[in-house]
């Protein structure tokens, strides 16, 4: 391959033109077969007022349902059925440029080498046959190319077409008719497309790369192949990592949009194996390196940087339990060893689940830690039922709470009864209409679900001396209700009727809450004059 030169618009000449005789067969035998299991769909065009569409199932063209001897219409993106092959479908406008999937069954790929001996990547949008039919010469209608990339040494290129008419089997244009829209030397991205194959029969085009020597299966289709091909002929590191058999990890750092968050686990740009990796090799000995992905390695890395977990067993047993930060803290707490905990949870069946259980675990050690039970007692920290004591530990803990609970609302309601004599104070009575405290939780959950408000919830509040709650009543049906009000610091918040009504409509509230505005000013203002009187007394007294 050619020294390494930043690539230029006027580079895509060296492009090889047209189809190599595999890649035909190749659609058919990889695309074609991965199709059948996609999202069945039936098209119509907006001509037909959504009355006919083509389905991608059976190829006929059928009618949209009718109901009750009325022919109903197809809507986009919705759910339906086939009415010639009965087959579950979804309805999509022909041409819809936002519902792409629907018409694209997967992104192929494959190697060529250019003119001067650089490497080309050509990527090809593959649609559905419109009948189903998905022969040879069909398929040549089907095939559009979207991307071209271009690797020479560590640069990189990619030129991007996009076709302008509608995404549609007959609307698809040839290349020549694209226009190039975007080009870059280092332009990294995945296609949207999920489906992505990578045709192998072009292996001889990558025999001047690292993945020369590789074992492609693992990767193909499920790892885009430029991604791969990119980073392993920029970094010694990701070459090594492909060649030893990593493959979970390459995937992982593949999909990934921002290569650089791997960094603190995996040094990719590392010019040593020595350095490829934040941990030891006495760790990642610890599985074979095709079980290593980049989950399993982030969690190793925070045990042994982090948590300071350095000898090797107590580290596999952490990664086996997937161990966050937050729960290694609490085994450690607890001097709880990882490796006896994992073989325990192995020994109360979890062996398939260990991860599950290991969660079951922590909870039931923190509600442990809440009733106050030795950990250190065997018996406690690794009983003969996990199941049978945590459901014990857990219904203990909703006693206790409810036990804490229960004594904060006596309490609560001891406060309020205090509280409550203090507001009577300003209960008033005008123009045959009454104001006065809210006695009890009871009678404010009485009074929310009578006039079906949200006042019954007040009572916490009220009972903090946050708010204080009145009941409004006509003079002469004092038990009814009628309207609550909400006092706060000496104003009045809010006074709501039956289904929050407004008191607007009431000319005799509306006098009497002017009123009642004035008397708690009045009552506010002569409790501030006796707390002066009070203090001067006091200081009168100490001063003596």
């Amino acid at each position: 391959m050619n020294a390494s030169r930043a690539f230029v618009a006027e580079d895509l000449r060296l492009c090889p033109d047209g189809l190599p005789d595999f890649v035909i067969p190749a659609v058919l035998e990889r695309v074609v077969a991965h199709n059948r299991g996609l999202q069945k769909v039936i098209t119509y065009t907006r001509e037909s007022r959504g009355r006919e569409g083509v389905c991608h199932e059976c190829g006929n063209i059928t009618s949209a349902p009718h109901i009750g001897g009325e022919y109903q219409r197809f809507y986009h993106a919705q759910n339906t059925r086939c009415q010639v092959c009965d087959t579950e479908v979804i309805s999509v406008t022909e041409g819809n440029v936002n519902e792409r999937w629907a018409i694209v069954a997967g992104v192929f790929s494959f190697a060529q080498l250019g003119g001067d001996g650089t490497l080309w990547i050509r990527e090809f949008e593959v649609a559905r046959d419109r009948y189903a039919q998905y022969t040879a010469e069909s398929l040549r209608k089907q095939i559009m190319e979207c991307t071209r990339y271009a690797f020479r040494g560590p640069n990189r290129g990619k030129w991007l077409y996009v076709v302008r008419s509608a995404y549609t089997a007959e609307g698809w244009k040839s290349i020549l008719e694209w226009r190039k829209t975007k080009f870059a030397a280092h332009y990294t991205t995945t296609p949207w497309v999920a489906n992505i194959f990578f045709a192998p029969e072009s292996a001889e085009a990558l025999a001047g790369t690292v993945l020369a020597t590789a074992n492609l299966a693992p990767y193909i289709g499920k790892t885009h192949i430029v991604d791969l091909l990119s980073l392993s002929m920029r970094y010694t590191a990701f070459e090594w990592l492909i060649k030893s058999g990593y493959t979970k990890i390459v995937k992982d750092i593949c999909k990934a949009v921002n290569k650089s968050e791997y960094t603190e686990i995996v040094n990719h740009k590392a010019k040593r194996k020595s350095g490829v990796f934040t941990v030891g090799p006495e760790i990642m000995s610890l599985f074979p390196r095709g079980e290593w992905d980049v989950g399993k390695l982030r969690v190793a890395c925070d045990a042994v940087n982090n948590a300071q977990i350095t000898e090797p067993r107590e580290v596999r047993a952490v990664v086996l339990l997937n161990a966050t930060e937050k729960y290694i803290a609490i085994i450690q707490r607890n001097g709880l060893s990882f490796t006896v905990t994992y073989d325990y949870l192995v020994s109360q069946g979890y062996n398939d689940s260990v991860v599950g259980a290991f969660n079951i675990y922590i909870d039931y050690i923190k509600e442990c830690e809440q009733l106050g039970y030795d950990l250190r007692d065997k018996r406690i920290s690794r009983p003969r039922s996990l199941v049978a004591a945590h459901q014990a530990t857990a219904a203990e803990v909703l006693r206790q709470r409810d036990k804490i609970q229960q004594r904060e609302r006596a309490k609560a309601r001891r406060g309020c009864a205090k509280y409550v004599k203090y507001l009577t104070r300003f209960s008033f009575e005008a123009h045959g209409v009454t104001a006065r405290p809210c006695a009890s939780e009871k009678e404010m959950r009485a009074e929310g679900a009578a006039l079906h408000h949200c006042v019954g919830t007040y009572f916490e509040r009220a009972a903090r001396g946050d708010t204080s709650i009145f009941l409004v009543r006509r003079a002469g049906e004092p038990e009814r209700p009628w309207y609550t009000a909400e006092v706060r610091n000496g104003e009045l918040i809010q006074c709501r009727g039956l289904q929050n009504k407004s008191y607007a409509d009431e000319p005799e509230l509306s006098s009497f809450l002017t009123l009642w505005r004035k008397h708690i000013t009045k009552q506010l203002k002569k409790e501030l004059e006796e707390n002066d009187r009070r203090a001067d007394a006091g200081n009168k007294t100490d001063a003596a």
